[in-house]
Order: structure tokens, then sequence, then C-alpha cells
């Protein structure tokens, strides 16, 4: 089945060959010179004949490429062109709802190749009409005008993917895709509520069971601080006792989604006071819930 379509363009190139043979006023036939009178005169008649029935045989042959000029893909140069393979995955609905695949095909065809070509090759291949069937490519229905170059499949390394369905059951694939979309919207929704719900637990719990005592004790206690900016808006930060004010800056421009290039412009004030971008936290008197205050230079 792979060769269908190759073999419908060189039989196709074979016949437009031969009247192009005969239409050329140079041809010649070498022959010894006492020969060559009567056998210029056989040759004529041969070559009439021959053009004759070579008339006869295109219009028989050809009727269906004839009534559209465009399905002729340049046979004069047919072997410069690049072979483009293509797998078509068709695809049926079952009683029970589902989509099972049916009559996987792969063919090799020219890139200057129209579908209308390619979709008579694989219906001859799989017993299918033409008419019943939607011709799919990245969820874009194909049409028989179109080309390989134009929906941009000219590489000979890929194996490009057509799925195949029928048109009446089409509109029941395309229901159950948007179904199955959103039902995976919604999971991928719940599972990120979940997360941030273990994780608001999490600092819950770590904040219940924090004091000073343990404080003293404990290098990797976490707290919660409040950040306010000149506005009096107010960010809040879960962070280690052991981070650095440099640190905590960074984690500020992560939760706002802040470019990492105003690090360096971050002043932090506690109670007034200037803080060090080198310092550790347990090193200054904060306590958890404590606001520090922010100036970005400008």
């Amino acid at each position: 089945m792979n060769n269908v379509v190759p073999n419908l363009i060189n039989e196709i190139k074979n016949l437009d060959t031969q009247t192009d043979l005969l239409k050329n006023d140079d041809f010649n036939i070498i022959l010894d010179d006492d020969e060559e009178t009567n056998s210029s005169n056989k040759n004529k008649n041969k070559i009439n004949n021959r053009a004759n029935n070579n008339a006869n045989t295109n219009n028989n042959h050809n009727m269906d490429i004839e009534e559209d000029e465009d399905d002729l893909i340049e046979m004069s140069s047919l072997e410069g062109f690049k072979k483009i393979h293509i797998t078509f995955y068709g695809y049926k609905l079952m009683p029970n709802k589902e989509f099972v695949r049916i009559y996987p095909l792969t063919l090799e065809v020219p890139e200057t190749a129209k579908f209308k070509t390619i979709f008579k090759a694989y219906c001859a291949g799989t017993n299918l009409k033409e008419d019943d069937m939607l011709f799919n490519y990245n969820n874009i229905e194909i049409f028989s005008t179109s080309t390989l170059r134009g929906l941009d499949m000219t590489s000979t390394l890929e194996n490009y993917r057509i799925d195949v369905f029928y048109r009446v059951e089409y509109p029941t694939y395309k229901y159950q895709l948007k179904v199955q979309q959103i039902f995976r919207e919604e999971k991928k929704k719940e599972e990120q509520k979940r997360e941030e719900m273990q994780k608001m637990r999490k600092m819950e719990f770590e904040n219940s069971t924090f004091d000073d005592d343990d404080l003293e004790d404990s290098n990797e206690r976490i707290i919660t601080l409040f950040i306010q900016d000149k506005n009096k808006k107010e960010t809040k930060l879960i962070v280690n006792m052991n981070d650095t004010i440099k640190k905590l800056g960074s984690l500020y421009l992560k939760e706002l989604s802040l470019s990492p290039t105003l690090l360096p412009k971050l002043q932090f004030y506690f109670d007034g006071q200037k803080l060090n971008p080198e310092e550790t936290l347990k090193k200054i008197d904060i306590d958890n819930q404590d606001i520090l205050d922010l100036k970005i230079d400008n």
C-alpha cells in the first residue's frame, strides 16, 4: 500500500513523457546510409501510430486527472522531490461510547502531493468512502485542496500523523475531548489546592509550637514576619531564623514576582534601625509576627 501513490505518479509520468517525445521536432534516429531512407519512413509511420495510440490511452486512462490539472505533480522532475512519510490512524466509535483505533496505514508521498490524491490512496487501501471520512492534523481538519507544503509537512525525518474519523462520529469525539480537558484542569486545581492546604497546616503547626525558649536552643525555628512597604502594604513571609536579611529580600521579591535585579536596592529597617544585609535574623531582636519596614532605592 505504501507504493500506491508513487505507482500512480510513475504511470502518469510515463504517459506524459511519451507524448512530449512525439512533439519533439529534433527526434532523430541514426541509421546506416543505405538503410536511412526506408527506415526513416518506417519510423515515421511507427511514431504516428504510437502518437495516436498514446492519445487514446491518455484520454481513457487519465480521465480523473484531467478534471483537475492541479493534480499533476510536475512529473518531469518527480525524482528530485523529497519523500514525506505520513501515518494515518483511523478511529471508530464503539457501542460503549469509546473510540478504538482502526486501519493504521503509512504512505510515502512526494512533497508536492495534494491531499486529494493522498486521501484517495488511503481510502483505496482501507475500503473506506472518502466522503464519509474527516481527516485531522493537530486537531485541524484537512481539506482535499490542502498541500503538504501548506501545512508545513515537509520534513523527511518526521513521520507525520493524521487522525481519521467518520464525519458523523467526530462531534462525539470533540465533546469527549473537551470533557477530558475540563476534568484534567479541575484535577490540577484540586491538587494545587491540596498542596496549599498542606503547606498552610505545616506552617500553622510550626507557629503553634513556637516559643522563645525553643528559639534559644535551636537555629532551625521558623517564624512569620511582615514586610511593610512605603504604602503601608504588608507582605507575609515565612522565614528561618538562620536566614540573612539578604535572603529575606530574595524571598520578598519572589513572593511578589518582582525582578531579582532589585535585590541590591532593598533596604530593611527594624524599629527605625537599618539592617545589615549579611546579618542573620537570629542576631537581631526580632520576634514572631514582627514587622520590618522596606524602602527601595531609586
